[in-house]
């Protein structure tokens, strides 16, 4: 993986993190303030009641002031909101219910009806439903000069209520997704422009040869990876001047090196063209003692010593004149007799 994706990939992590925490905070925040909002419902609606039962119209004249007749009357005065539903109890049953169908009937549950019509004081709780969670509040109602004893029962829906807040979350989602991918993109180009100089230090590096060392960055801006630019440059700039002062070094060298070397290879071949030639070994001469008319007696030998005497040619003895040439190459013979002297 890239530097460039490895960048991106952080930077989505640490934003994907972020917009989770949020969404999970808000989803959070909501419910506690739904939750509020039901008891604060509940409560609102346990004060309505109150003010209904000190009010003239809870007992009327000509109707009966029963507590099933009250509560029936406060009931078909006040409508429930959405997601919310009332009902009363007499007896130790139910009773009447508001005109609004719930999304679930819990007046039809002898149990739970059975366990509020116990209460004796205003009581709160939860209690599980077909459609999820639902916070109820009991209000016990008795009447002066009534035998009977009933209550008002006030019953919020928390989760049926609840999907406003999961419709919010999950648009909020989309929005964060749609964001991140947005934020991808634009990561994307611009981790790109931020790296460009590093990927041209790469190609750079990779089209740099022994003989080519003129390539270099385009630096643009002041921040890090312009100073990295900058630095590769001058490195290249040291490495142009050192590679160009090695190679003058070489021309120099080979300069000097050369006439020395062409000399000496002439002299070798040279040498090598020369033929070899057989040498004189000694001479041998017998001369009068009051001049050089005499005869000289030339032994000449091979170069080779392992050729015996006796197979070697025998070489003829003849009188030299001193005016003869001697022949080439000049040795200085030896000659027995007499003294030595320089041929001529």
């Amino acid at each position: 993986m890239s530097a460039r994706a490895r960048i991106l990939a952080w930077v989505l992590l640490v934003v994907l993190l972020a917009l989770a925490g949020s969404l999970l905070a808000t989803r959070t925040v909501l419910h506690n303030q739904l939750d509020q909002r039901l008891d604060n419902e509940i409560a609102h609606e346990t004060g309505k009641l109150r003010a209904f039962l000190a009010s003239p119209d809870a007992r009327p004249a000509g109707r009966p002031a029963t507590v099933e007749a009250v509560l029936g009357r406060h009931l078909e005065r006040n409508l429930p909101e959405k997601y919310e539903t009332f009902f009363s109890i007499s007896d130790g049953a139910a009773s009447r219910r508001s005109a609004i169908e719930p999304p679930v009937r819990l007046d039809t549950d002898p149990k739970f009806v059975a366990e509020l019509a116990r209460a004796t004081s205003p009581a709160y709780g939860t209690v599980t439903t077909a459609v999820g969670s639902a916070r109820y509040g009991v209000v016990p109602v008795t009447i002066e000069g009534s035998p009977g004893r009933g209550a008002l029962v006030i019953v919020e829906f928390v989760d049926h209520a609840a999907g406003e807040i999961n419709d919010v979350v999950g648009v909020m989602a989309a929005m964060s997704g749609a964001a991140l991918v947005l934020a991808g993109l634009i990561g994307w180009l611009v981790a790109g422009r931020i790296l460009a100089p590093v990927r041209e230090v790469r190609l750079a590096a990779e089209q740099i040869g022994e003989t080519d060392l003129s390539r270099r960055i385009e630096v643009r801006g002041s921040d890090d990876v312009a100073a990295l630019g900058r630095t590769f440059n001058t490195m290249l700039d040291r490495l142009e001047s050192a590679f160009a002062g090695q190679r003058d070094f070489i021309d120099d060298a080979g300069h000097e090196l050369r006439t020395p070397i062409t000399i000496v290879r002439g002299h070798i071949e040279l040498m090598g063209r020369t033929p070899r030639r057989t040498r004189p070994r000694g001479v041998s001469s017998s001369t009068n003692s009051g001049g050089c008319n005499g005869s000289w007696t030339i032994s000449w030998y091979s170069r080779s010593p392992a050729t015996p005497i006796s197979s070697r040619p025998a070489i003829p003895t003849s009188p030299i004149s001193p005016s003869r040439p001697w022949p080439n190459p000049v040795r200085w013979p030896t000659v027995s007799g007499g003294s030595t002297r320089s041929p001529k």
